[in-house]
């Protein structure tokens, strides 16, 4: 008996041995398909090995139907998918639950967990368009995890931040324009084929319908989809759930008040105060800060091509860090700061305010800050009448004085959101978040419209100077010819004095409303001057006459020295082999201001007397 006892306790130890080693070599085995260890995620929920995975085992999936709380589905698992993306396999799942049966595997499930032996083995990510049966696909949990240990120790600076050597030739140019953008944002592309990414529905209010049609064109690209929707959940920002949990709806904002705007999809993984969510990218801009909420599902809308969740943002519970091919991460221990845009619009019939708030970052803000002041505009002022606008706008920059600008405006659709997007204080945006110099904080963005419903609006239709040869050091004068809008022509005489220098010269004058004038500043070499170039642009109801002449001066440490001799200008270029000194044209300007709006430009060559 006693031997017996022996032999049995040998037995289990050897068991426990046996499964120890076998536990140990599982383990390494995962350490080699995940590529590093899991020292963010150590206390995460256990993982399903991919290299496990075979067609016909069955499991569960969780995802919120209605409401905020997670639900269970069953799954299948039809097969995997190899290098589906670039080093990355996607898993084949199909389900016979009733609820998906019906709708497919919906827009907005992105990131919902799925289990084999109750182990966590990827999130639901890519669906068939215009499927007849529920198939998708899922990413493995364990690409999403190795994705969000990438860092560049950028988390969390200002998005802002200088753009290098392509920011740099953009103003390196003589014709430097300050409202071009140097690059363009950067566009998520689908797989090629019928298996593509889950897009992410982005709930979104505030918009008419011709705001919504704008925004799926903005979107479109990153595989977003704005659906009209509350801006809020049944119980407001400040109810919902207090923490995230696998299965549960988690929104990024993108905009919130007035004009709200968040994409929702679901949490794939929890552990502590970091969350993996989507199985797939948002934007892929790798990095950033964005603030994350908890959300509510009203309902799952069907659609014969693809279905989605209709929801709304409740409570903010982090900021997303992490946006990457395979997963977007949130943290619950961060915040991220959002820019007021407040829109106040003067009409005969009274003052109405439209107040949201944007994401800060480069690509996002000024389109966000524009779509928010345009859906503003056409909320508040809808009538389809001539008026005319005068729009004052501030931009409240951290560490300097605000920029201020005052533009004039004509449309004859009312206050029409094209013509309001013209002001200064929306299109200097991106130059100061795209200078290659130092990160710039934008903390408000004002802007305020009077609109008169009336037709204060002219044409610049001629430009003549009635002497063919002008007189060196004595004043001339050159006449704009300007059309009202139903009235008879006028003439404007805009006064001007050639330097003795100029004498037997041919020039070209260039006549143009000031919004359309080139600037008169050369190419800036720092922030401050960046900041005095943008203080030199020009409203429309001004006249901005410009003559240039054949001589050349030079731009150097971002100011002008004009009419330099040959000698000079040779040996300044001669001097250097940087972009710290370039030609510049020798520019004589006169500013008009006007009464009206004035639209148009003009351009004529004229001579100039020889000295007897």
């Amino acid at each position: 008996m006693h031997d017996r006892r022996v032999r049995v306790a040998v037995a289990v130890v050897a068991a426990a041995a046996a499964a120890a080693a076998a536990a140990a070599a599982v383990g390494a085995k995962i350490g080699v398909e995940f590529g590093a260890e899991r020292q963010a995620f150590a206390a995460g929920p256990e993982i399903f090995p991919l290299s496990s995975v075979r067609p016909g085992q069955k499991g569960y999936g969780l995802t919120a139907f209605v409401g905020t709380q997670p639900e269970r589905f069953d799954f299948e698992v039809v097969g995997v998918m190899r290098d589906f993306l670039p080093r990355m396999d996607i898993i084949l799942v199909k389900s016979d639950d009733p609820r998906i049966v019906r709708t497919g595997f919906a827009q907005g499930m992105s990131g919902s967990p799925l289990y084999l032996d109750g182990k966590v083995v990827c999130a639901f990510s890519y669906g068939f368009r215009f499927n007849k049966e529920a198939i998708g696909g899922c990413t493995p949990i364990h690409y999403m995890l190795d994705e969000a240990r990438q860092t560049t120790g950028q988390v969390g600076a200002d998005p802002a931040a200088p753009v290098g050597p392509a920011g740099h030739a953009a103003l390196a140019s003589r014709d430097w324009d300050p409202f071009a953008a140097p690059l363009a944002p950067p566009t998520v592309h689908a797989p090629v084929g019928d298996l593509v990414r889950a897009s992410v529905p982005l709930s979104v209010s505030g918009v008419d319908a011709q705001g919504l049609a704008e925004l799926r064109d903005l979107f479109a690209p990153y595989g977003l989809e704005p659906q009209q929707a509350g801006g809020g959940g049944t119980g407001g920002e400040n109810s919902g759930p207090t923490r995230f949990e696998p299965g549960s709806p988690i929104a990024v904002v993108l905009s919130r008040g007035d004009l709200s705007m968040v994409g929702t999809g679901t949490v794939s993984y929890v552990d502590g105060n970091r969350v993996l969510a989507f199985g797939h990218p948002m934007f892929q801009m790798g990095e950033t800060l964005l603030p994350v909420t908890s959300a509510e599902i009203h309902t799952i809308i069907p659609s014969a091509q693809s279905a989605f969740k209709l929801s709304s943002p409740l409570r903010t519970l982090g900021a997303l860090v992490q946006d990457r091919q395979s997963m977007i991460l949130a943290d619950t221990s961060r915040r991220a700061e959002l820019i007021p845009v407040e829109l106040t619009v003067k009409t005969p019939g009274g003052t109405r305010r439209f107040r949201s708030e944007v994401v800060r970052h480069r690509f996002l803000t000024p389109q966000l800050a524009m779509a928010s002041v345009a859906n503003g505009i056409r909320h508040i002022a809808p009538d389809l009448a001539d008026a005319t606008m005068i729009i004052d706008s501030v931009v409240h920059v951290r560490g300097f004085d605000p920029l201020r600008f005052r533009d004039h405006a004509w449309s004859p659709e009312g206050a029409a959101a094209g013509a309001v997007s013209g002001a200064r204080g929306l299109r200097i945006l991106t130059p100061l978040l795209f200078n290659p110099w130092a990160p710039v904080t934008v903390d408000r963005v004002e802007v305020t419209v009077e609109v008169t419903y009336r037709a204060d609006v002219e044409t610049l239709v001629g430009l003549r100077i009635p002497r063919y040869e002008v007189p060196v050091g004595k004043p001339a004068f050159v006449e704009a010819v300007l059309q009202p809008y139903a009235g008879r022509t006028r003439v404007v005489r805009i006064p001007f004095e050639l330097p003795a220098r100029l004498a037997g010269a041919t020039l070209k004058l260039e006549l143009a409303t000031g919004d359309l004038a080139r600037l008169d500043a050369a190419p800036p070499e720092n922030l401050t001057q960046l900041f005095a170039a943008l203080r030199r642009t020009y409203p429309a109801n001004t006249l901005v006459a410009t003559i240039y002449a054949p001589d050349e001066g030079i731009a150097v440490a971002g100011h002008l020295v004009p009419d330099l001799p040959d000698g000079a200008l040779d040996t300044a270029r001669a001097a250097t082999s940087t972009k710290r000194v370039d030609s510049h044209r020798t520019l004589l300007r006169v500013v008009v201001p006007t009464s009206t709006v004035v639209l148009g430009k003009q351009e004529l060559t004229f001579r100039v007397q020889n000295l007897k």
